[in-house]
């Protein structure tokens, strides 16, 4: 089983490509965003979803943002590692910088991970980030 983490339920130019490419993937595979766009386009393709919180996309501005930016990829983190835990998959799709930044955090997962962000970084530093979380 693929499992495919998305940390938006937004539905943009990322999100169609998720949407085009999971029947490709083959066997069973498993969405885990938020609800909302992204989450019905995937039913509608006959993807099983499973729904996570919501949480704003928002990160820069105050240093207060910034805080709970970085407590909600922590969050974001523990509920990969509970749905890795759970599922036990063969691979684990992490769709975007956040939940590739997010299955990061911590002890490395027990499932290979896959990493596949589709923009620029918003800054110089979220990009030197996920040069350094990421690759790991």
């Amino acid at each position: 089983m693929i499992l495919i983490v998305s940390y938006s339920g937004a539905f943009g130019g990322a999100e169609r490509l998720l949407i085009d490419i999971a029947p490709a993937l083959g066997g069973n595979r498993i969405l885990a965003c938020p609800e909302g766009p992204l989450a019905v386009a995937a039913r509608d393709t006959g993807l099983t979803v499973l729904s996570l919180p919501a949480r704003s996309l928002r990160a820069r501005g105050s240093g207060r943002e910034a805080v709970l930016a970085a407590a909600k990829l922590a969050a974001h983190g523990r509920e990969i590692r509970g749905l890795v835990e759970r599922l036990d998959p063969e691979l684990l799709l992490a769709w975007g910088m956040r939940s590739g930044i997010a299955a990061s955090l911590g002890p490395p997962l027990r499932c290979p991970v896959a990493f596949q962000h589709n923009d620029l970084p918003a800054t110089p530093a979220v990009a030197a980030l996920v040069r350094a979380k990421v690759p790991r």
